[in-house]
């Protein structure tokens, strides 16, 4: 069977070897993007066989094969809630209680079942397959470049981006709220509560795809 006789997934590329898993809010069309010039995704995600959820879940497929990588985005939890927030702000279809009472409020009204499912650690751990490489919202040209199939000189386009609602709010409290909310996120993938400019020391480019899997 050929590549292109398989099973075409929205987060699967088999010409790689590689099942991508992507939260809500980690820059993930932007990924998308990329991932379908350079490789084998389905360019017509999102579709009926295939909805705009399919790279926010995180069950293994059964078209991916044992020997298939794990790549998932993640995304500094206080930017990745104030990325939601606005979007809810903003009319659009969302889970929040009143987002227009400012982001603050709306965290801690959030139930503690929808702090569970909506933490990245609980929604990326919760495959069975442990994660070999991650790509950081906070930097995703160097993040890309160090899969072995994404060329040097790549440009990441910004797709939707949303706008910033005119509700002032102290910074330093939410992140705090974020802190205490998401907890398992920072310690799990080392993020700071205080990082404006995170730096982080990307890993070595992957050369093989057969690398030996390792726990992030």
């Amino acid at each position: 069977m050929t590549i292109n006789e398989l099973k075409r997934g929205a987060n699967v590329s088999h010409k790689h070897k590689f099942v991508w898993t992507a939260p809500a809010k980690v820059a993930s069309r932007s990924v998308r993007d990329i991932f379908i010039k350079y490789c084998d995704l389905n360019p017509d995600w999102p579709s009926e066989e295939h909805p705009s959820d399919f790279t926010h879940v995180n069950l293994w497929p059964e078209e991916a094969g044992d020997d298939y990588i794990h790549i998932a985005s993640i995304r500094h939890p206080y930017y990745r809630w104030l990325s939601y927030w606005k979007y809810g702000y903003g009319g659009e279809q969302h889970e929040m209680i009143d987002p227009k009472n400012g982001p603050i409020e709306c965290l801690q009204n959030m139930s503690q079942d929808w702090i569970n499912g909506w933490g990245l650690w609980n929604l990326i751990n919760n495959t069975s397959k442990q994660i070999d490489f991650l790509i950081r919202a906070e930097n995703l040209e160097v993040s890309l470049k160090n899969l072995w199939f994404i060329p040097e000189d790549v440009v990441v386009p910004t797709v939707g981006k949303t706008y910033t609602p005119p509700i002032p709010f102290d910074e330093e409290h939410l992140r705090q709220v974020c802190y205490d909310r998401f907890l398992d996120d920072y310690i799990n993938f080392g993020y700071m509560k205080d990082e404006k400019h995170y730096q982080w020391e990307p890993p070595n480019k992957i050369s093989n795809p057969q690398f030996k899997h390792r726990k992030i």
